[in-house]
């Protein structure tokens, strides 16, 4: 431990212009924290640089976990705590939260950034002999990751109409990969020195980081989130049902053709609401031709009424539907939904005046002409609940439908909040001639998520040609 301490004071003396500059920019300008960062971090390994036999390091009577610890201490110290600190200020004093309803956030983001960030630096640097060739390394990560965002490959397209909800299995399968590859070359370099290994694990590390967000099917997140998570209420009578005679199939944009199928949810527990989430089977011919089918949750439309109607359209190639026109095809497909429930709400007056609302929202309003406009910030993370504001006796009007359901209390930012606002044209103080006007209030409803299921349907249809007519579709079956 003294060894250690001492390589720690000797950092300090060593980089210590780098120490302020990473501070002030955590303080005064955040965005530009990471990659001051990330240079401090490279700076600290590569003052013992491991790559290489001619350091002056290897000659002294270094311990090789007194050398890590003083490296993970001067992280810590230099780098998470002024985050930490700077973080927690503007929660608390910016925005106003208690910090009983901010720690286990604030917890959380630092693990973030210590496993996506932080260590993976080091462990970077610590394969790299100087900061040429660890700019030259991030470079490349930053064009395969730019790259693989931009690609127009078949996995792309695939991945990119993934649901928002079951975004978050893809993310921390690619953390956990990375954090045991980060683990394993910083033991390897720091004990051993086993740079060329080290270095096939950073290669096949960000390989299969790379596959798992390009081809990693969405299938497999939402069976994940349906089979695993925890159910609040008995959802065993919740059924799908068809609505047969459906007619209004046509031609879409492009080369594609609108087939849509239509399906009622039966068995709904009382005062739940019905988000769904994704479609994703196939249709087959009775030659056998099989068409894939993926649809996002965002393009399928939802009745209000108690037993809501699916209605969902898939998108086939106009070749596909001429070619087997004639034929009778089965479509097989998973439905996925989201039950939403247990409401909780509470009122407050109209004000610009940012208020805590139920705990976990600062909750403000602004009134312009004919419009109100409702914004409430959470730490962090939008919490995985259907958000609304509803005014008097009207409708609620929703303020986010892109939520995660990922279980952790923080996702990776810089910022430590999430901002999102919905708008009404509803007047919130009615006047009145009887007397002065009402205090305006506004109420915030929070429904939290109950269930995700999962429900298999098979319909079978004589014709394909039958949807694509003006002729009714008379679908045989489902489970």
């Amino acid at each position: 431990m003294q060894q250690a301490i001492h390589i720690f004071k000797k950092d300090v003396r060593h980089l210590r212009i780098e120490i302020c500059l990473t501070v002030v920019l955590a303080v005064a300008f955040m965005p530009l924290w990471p990659f001051a960062a990330a240079f401090l971090v490279a700076r600290l390994i590569h003052a013992e640089a491991i790559p290489g036999h001619n350091q002056f390091w290897i000659t002294r009577p270094y311990r090789w976990t007194s050398l890590i610890a003083a490296k993970l201490l001067f992280i810590a110290a230099f780098i998470h705590l002024p985050v930490l600190a700077v973080q927690s200020w503007q929660l608390i004093h910016g925005w106003g939260f208690e910090w009983h309803a901010i720690w286990t956030g604030l917890i959380w983001s630092q693990l973030l950034f210590v496993l996506c960030f932080s260590l993976p630096s080091a462990a970077l640097a610590a394969i790299t002999p100087g900061l040429t060739s660890f700019v030259l390394l991030e470079i490349i990560l930053a064009a395969l990751v730019f790259g693989s965002s931009q690609s127009s490959t078949l996995g792309y397209q695939f991945r990119r109409a993934w649901p928002d909800g079951v975004d978050w299995i893809p993310e921390a399968l690619v953390v956990a990969i990375a954090s045991l590859a980060v683990g394993a070359i910083l033991i390897l370099q720091f004990r051993r020195r086993k740079t060329l290994l080290s270095g096939v694990i950073a290669a096949a590390a960000t390989l299969a980081g790379l596959a798992i967000y390009l081809y990693l099917p969405p299938q497999f997140a939402l069976n994940a989130q349906a089979s695993f998570s925890k159910q609040r209420i008995d959802t065993s009578s919740v059924r799908l049902a068809l609505v047969p005679g459906l007619r209004d199939a046509k031609l879409g944009f492009s080369n594609r053709v609108q087939l849509k199928f239509p399906m009622m949810v039966s068995g709904l527990p009382e005062s739940v609401e019905i988000r769904a989430d994704a479609v994703a089977g196939q249709l087959r011919t009775s030659s056998g031709a099989i068409l894939p089918v993926y649809v996002n949750g965002s393009d399928i439309v939802l009745g209000p009424s108690k037993s809501p109607e699916i209605q969902t359209v898939v998108l086939a190639d106009s070749t596909f539907v001429d070619a087997h026109r004639d034929e009778g095809v089965t479509l097989s497909a998973a439905f996925y939904f989201s039950l939403f429930g247990n409401p909780h709400s509470e009122t407050i007056p109209l004000a610009r005046e940012s208020r805590t609302v139920m705990d976990g929202f600062r909750c403000s309003t602004l009134e312009f002409e004919n419009l109100v406009e409702f914004g409430c910030r959470t730490p962090f993370r939008w919490p995985g609940t259907m958000v609304y504001a509803k005014t008097g006796e009207g409708d609620l009007h929703p303020f986010y439908r892109g939520i995660s359901y990922a279980p952790f209390p923080a996702e990776l930012r810089v910022m430590p909040m999430a901002f999102h606002s919905t708008t009404t044209t509803q007047s919130l103080a009615p006047r009145s001639a009887l007397g002065p006007a009402k205090t305006p209030t506004v109420t915030i409803v929070a429904k939290q998520a109950l269930a995700h299921l999962r429900r298999d349907v098979e319909l079978t249809i004589p014709h394909l040609g039958d949807l694509t007519d003006d002729r009714p579709v008379w679908l045989h079956s489902a489970r």
